[in-house]
């Protein structure tokens, strides 16, 4: 299986929400701060037509990218996000996840992710921020 981002529109992936009638707070707290990236996040198995099992979301900062990930309930806990994480830790230097305090699955994927410490623990925001394990980025 072959896991890889494809660029996609705000409207695009705000009408794929739309149809899967998916809860659409992910996207507006990604939205609303910022203006990111959008990407869909596909696999395609043995020469058959690629499917998307998620999305992710980019914030570029002066230092730093932001990475935000979203993986359909369907594809969840198969080592999908697991997978897209590690590959993205490995091409972008200075990444950052930031989760949300109350995702409880999110933070132990994160922290089951051996090159990710976490950097940041922003209680006002209720966000914790995983870097790659890097003492000039996270000191």
């Amino acid at each position: 299986m072959t896991l890889f981002l494809s660029s996609i529109g705000r409207n695009e992936w705000l009408v794929q929400l739309n149809k899967i009638e998916m809860d659409k707070k992910w996207f507006l707290s990604i939205n609303n701060h910022h203006k990111p990236e959008f990407f869909g996040i596909y696999f395609s198995p043995m020469d058959e037509e690629r499917i998307q099992i998620g999305a992710c979301a980019f914030t570029k900062f002066d230092v730093f990218v932001d990475c935000s990930i979203f993986i359909f309930p369907e594809y969840q806990r198969n080592g999908n996000a697991k997978q897209i994480i590690s590959d993205l830790t490995l091409t972008i230097f200075n990444i950052q996840f930031t989760v949300s305090t109350y995702n409880s699955t999110s933070l132990s994927l994160f922290n089951s992710i051996p090159i990710l410490e976490v950097c940041q623990n922003n209680e006002r925001n209720r966000t914790i921020t995983f870097m790659k394990n890097n003492k000039y980025v996270c000191n």
